[in-house]
């Protein structure tokens, strides 16, 4: 205890190697947080454009009739196409009810 108020009471400044260490540390958590940073905009950026697609496909697949063909796309560049047969039924509350079944 007696050295940090001897410290606190001390008109001494820091060293040169104190203060460049300081500004070391301090670049590198500015350096770590710009790549956080960089991270988290292109996570964002992938998940807007996996959800447009799902979108999409969903809007595509609501204004089908009949039979079409669903393209599932998967991680790593994998893509399926479904075939998918479409019924509605109309009189559920002027609301269309949509079925879908994998043919």
């Amino acid at each position: 205890m007696k050295n940090v108020m001897k410290k606190l009471h001390s008109r001494k400044g820091e060293s040169l190697a104190e203060t460049l260490v300081a500004v070391l540390v301090i670049a590198l958590a500015l350096t770590m947080l710009a790549g956080m940073i960089t991270a988290t905009v292109n996570m964002v950026n992938k998940s807007k454009t996996r959800m447009n697609e799902y979108y999409g496909e969903n809007a595509r697949l609501e204004q089908m009739t009949g039979d079409g063909t669903l393209n599932m796309k998967f991680t790593g560049a994998v893509s399926v196409d479904v075939p998918v047969s479409q019924a509605t039924n109309n009189t559920f509350s002027n609301t269309p009810v949509i079925a879908y079944e994998i043919r």
